[in-house]
């Protein structure tokens, strides 16, 4: 990643606060959100540590 895409995907954060570029999801992707990926992302449980031996040589 370059330093360029490193300031847009930073930038992505921001852009979803104080504009309208990207859109909250309505209907049934939110419903889908809440019942399917909130759960696994917000919770006490720590993530699972993945081992990605060739990128780690």
């Amino acid at each position: 990643m370059n330093v360029a895409q490193m300031l847009a995907h930073c930038n992505v954060s921001y852009e979803m606060v104080y504009t309208d570029k990207h859109p909250k999801p309505k209907g049934p992707m939110k419903l889908m959100l809440k019942l399917f990926v909130k759960p696994t992302v917000v919770n006490e449980k720590p993530y699972k540590k993945i081992a990605v031996p060739h990128l780690l040589s």
